[in-house]
């Protein structure tokens, strides 16, 4: 979790998730970039089918620097998992609607 008031990363996966953070906004930009055409005046032209490679291949190496140091294989899938506590009664005292209190 990162807030103004509390950072629970691990500082040594910081640059890591930077990384992760910095690949989804450069494969956004790859995207705004894709779908623009050429005009058809060529002397004023920015060539946006460029742009959009070198920013998809800047996410491709900034995903992998990410998988890299979590340890993810190329292609390889990994199942999700998270653990927290589940606050047992409510705080107005009020009854479940299943697994009442006995």
């Amino acid at each position: 979790m990162l807030s103004d008031t509390q950072n629970t990363i691990p500082e040594s996966d910081e640059d890591a998730l930077a990384n992760l953070a910095a690949s989804l906004c450069s494969a956004a930009l790859a995207s705004a970039y894709a779908p623009t055409s050429d005009p058809t005046i060529t002397a004023d032209s920015v060539d946006h089918k460029s742009k959009s490679e070198k920013y998809e291949t800047r996410s491709r190496a900034q995903r992998k620097i990410y998988t890299d140091h979590v340890g993810i294989k190329e292609g390889q899938v990994v199942p999700a998992t998270a653990r927290g506590d589940i606050e047992i009664n409510y705080p107005d005292g009020t009854e479940r609607l299943t697994h009442k209190k006995k």
